[in-house]
């Protein structure tokens, strides 16, 4: 159903809703014709609209058109690296925190841990490649921003240290990009994925940059689109949606409007429940989003209550929050499993606003007061033992 104009959408690390620049982009491409594969004018004219457009998402992360290849989103960007990793026998290593898309193609053994802050420790990082077996390739995977707590690792000394020991290293950016500064080979990465409807752009659309001494293999088996690195005829309404974000990734403007939103809820939220626990507090962070929990308040009560008042958070990964459970982020973090089990994200994007952040407030902090109330009742209500 279309989003009311009277609800609050804090669930933009899940998806964001299009933005209006981008739909324009999309519907002028629907107005066109041809198959950029196709050697008349038509499809020439159309090769010669796909060409700028990789060369506009190309130069956001400051690499060369010849570069990047457009995918249908950043499970699949993920997916051509890390499978085609395992398919040649590679060694592949990543963070406890990873997205499932990641995290799935390492041995449990082969998961880094992270601190309590959430980040990569570097120390634990050197002394497991100085440990490792030779014998095979190596690939590690860490993503750039994770997109339950928005922390985010660094990425240029992590490659700095594989690198040493004759490593690759692929990135996942798609929670970064548009939220916050970087550029593909100031990072010193081989990989990096990016999506677009994390920051406003379309659905099933994102790309991979890869470095030219490092070029990927073919997922599958079919035409010779994307330099014969992804088959299947280029979605051109999406790749122009995703490319209309250039000009607002180049200019940070999200991370401009909405880290004083997230600052102004974060310092309501503490004002009014001081056991509030804020999941990478002390790390560096994307400025849009946070993720906290109260531990007398379930995932339940809070998605629901918010949920009734028209006002979308979310408990974590979309992609895994069929079911609600435990996120494997906050304890991989040395949360409690009662914490992560409370915990929620608000995540703000393009559209966000203060009114978003009062009416947040105004039905979580009357959630919490009813609750407080309820316990303190409980416990003055307990039977006292009287003592002489």
């Amino acid at each position: 159903m279309r989003r009311s104009s009277m609800s609050t959408y804090l669930d933009h690390n899940a998806t964001s809703p299009l933005r209006p620049i981008c739909h324009k982009a999309i519907m002028d491409e629907y107005a066109c014709i041809g198959n950029a594969s196709a050697i008349h004018t038509l499809g020439r004219e159309a090769k010669k609209r796909l060409e700028g457009y990789r060369k506009a998402i190309a130069s956001v992360v400051g690499t060369k058109p010849e570069q990047a290849i457009f995918t249908s989103g950043g499970t699949e960007a993920n997916a051509i690296i890390l499978l085609d990793a395992q398919r040649q026998g590679f060694e592949i290593l990543c963070s406890n925190i990873e997205h499932d898309s990641v995290r799935s193609y390492a041995h449990p053994d082969n998961c880094l841990p992270v601190n309590e802050d959430g980040v990569i420790d570097l120390e634990i990082l050197q002394t497991r490649l100085k440990k490792r077996c030779i014998a095979h390739p190596l690939l590690v995977s860490v993503m750039l921003a994770n997109n339950e707590t928005g922390v985010i690792q660094p990425i240029k000394e992590i490659s700095a240290v594989v690198k040493h020991y004759g490593g690759y290293v692929h990135t996942d950016a798609s929670q970064a990009l548009g939220k916050h500064a970087f550029m593909f080979d100031e990072l010193s990465v081989d990989y990096m994925t990016l999506s677009a409807h994390k920051l406003g752009g379309p659905l099933g659309i994102g790309a991979l940059i890869f470095s030219p001494t490092a070029k990927p293999s073919s997922l599958f088996k079919g035409g010779l689109q994307e330099m014969g690195l992804r088959a299947g005829t280029e979605n051109l309404p999406a790749i122009a949606g995703f490319a209309a974000l250039a000009p607002d990734i180049m200019t940070l403007s999200l991370e401009r409007n909405t880290f004083s939103l997230r600052e102004k809820l974060e310092d309501a939220l503490q004002a009014i429940a001081p056991d509030i626990t804020i999941y990478g507090k002390n790390a560096e962070r994307l400025p849009n989003t946070s993720c906290f929990s109260v531990s007398s308040l379930s995932q339940e009560s809070q998605l629901m209550t918010l949920d009734l008042a028209h006002i979308y958070a979310s408990a974590g990964a979309a992609c895994a929050s069929k079911k609600l459970h435990p996120s494997h982020v906050l304890l991989a973090m040395s949360a409690s499993y009662e914490s992560a089990k409370s915990a929620i994200r608000v995540s703000f994007g393009w559209s966000s606003g203060d009114k978003d952040v009062d009416q947040f407030m105004q039905t979580w902090a009357s959630l919490y007061k009813r609750v407080q109330h309820r316990y303190s009742k409980t416990i003055n209500s307990a039977p006292q033992r009287i003592t002489s």
